[in-house]
């Protein structure tokens, strides 16, 4: 019933950009109906394309589903349109998840580094730049 009327609320008003972000929440992490989710979304960015908060979500909800190397795209999306320092840090969080998952170094010690300039003493980020630092190391 609440999806339905979340449905409806975007249909009156398609810039309600947190309806789209809470009910694709639902769908793609409390529903497993990831599909649904992401189309949702898509919908949602086709009408509001500077709206952070949607490509942040897509990313996560590809995230929580483990396709990481789709979840990048909008994330990055994300990390571009905004400036605030919690979402900054929030999503080069995620970013560097992905990364870190998909093996890819250059990318995933970047955001680390983002990570540890924007939050200075983050402890996951400071163990897995020493652990990249120290992996480099033993191939030399």
């Amino acid at each position: 019933a609440v999806l339905q009327l979340t449905r409806l609320v975007t249909l009156l008003d398609p810039h309600f950009v947190q309806a789209y972000s809470t009910a694709a929440y639902d769908l793609g992490v409390h529903m497993d109906k990831e599909d649904e989710a992401i189309k949702f979304l898509d919908e949602g960015i086709r009408y509001n394309p500077d709206a952070r908060s949607l490509y942040f979500e897509k990313g996560f909800i590809y995230f929580h589903n483990k396709q990481y190397d789709k979840a990048t795209k909008p994330l990055l999306k994300a990390y571009d349109l905004t400036d605030d320092d919690m979402d900054l840090l929030n999503t080069a969080r995620l970013l560097a998840h992905s990364y870190v998952k998909l093996e890819d170094k250059e990318n995933s010690k970047k955001y680390l580094e983002k990570i540890q300039k924007l939050h200075p003493g983050d402890l996951w980020s400071e163990r897995k730049l020493k652990i990249g630092r120290a992996s480099c190391r033993e191939r030399v």
